[in-house]
């Protein structure tokens, strides 16, 4: 997980966000991509206090990533 600033956001709160990169052999298959970008279509359709929900992704990228908004506590930078 990394964290990175969205430029394209116009408050500075919502700015710094997570990339979790997602790395795995089964994804290696671009046979697995359509089912992958379902799967995080649905996820980023939560709404929950208790889920991270990906802002964005690309399940055909190398490597694939999702932006994801932090929260304090959450181990990932938030200043």
């Amino acid at each position: 997980m990394y964290a990175a600033v969205d430029t394209a956001s116009a408050t500075a709160g919502d700015r710094l966000v997570a990339v979790k990169l997602l790395r795995s052999p089964e994804l290696e298959s671009p046979d697995v991509h359509p089912a992958l970008a379902r799967r995080l279509r649905h996820l980023s359709r939560v709404d929950s206090d208790r889920v991270v929900v990906p802002l964005a992704f690309d399940a055909d990228a190398n490597p694939r990533g999702c932006p994801c908004p932090t929260w304090p506590g959450s181990g990932c930078p938030t200043t």
